[in-house]
């Protein structure tokens, strides 16, 4: 192994090299939560503004079939949200698609 390899072995796995690294993931982490924690309070807030419209719609004396309907509702569409993300995030590719039937 010549002098050279041995220096660019050695800068590789300098402890400073290690800092940058876990300080960059530090910050993709940080940014992670910062917007996820911003979702759940736009999340907290939908949740309070749709509640409010069923309890406008079925007033205290069906609380029981209005929640069970907000339930039912919100399902709906989490679901087809999740559906919609999942294929915009992660489509299939051109070879995976089903091919026509002859």
């Amino acid at each position: 192994m010549t002098p050279q390899r041995i220096i660019n072995k050695i800068k590789d796995n300098t402890p400073l090299k290690t800092i940058k690294e876990t300080q960059k993931e530090t910050r993709k982490t940080m940014v992670t939560l910062i917007v996820s924690s911003f979702g759940l309070v736009t999340a907290l807030a939908w949740n309070d503004a749709i509640q409010s419209f069923f309890n406008l719609v079925f007033p205290k004396s069906g609380g029981l079939v209005g929640k069970f309907i907000y339930a039912i509702f919100i399902t709906i569409i989490v679901v087809n949200l999740s559906s919609h993300l999942k294929t915009f995030f992660d489509p299939e590719e051109p070879d995976k698609q089903k091919k026509p039937q002859q």
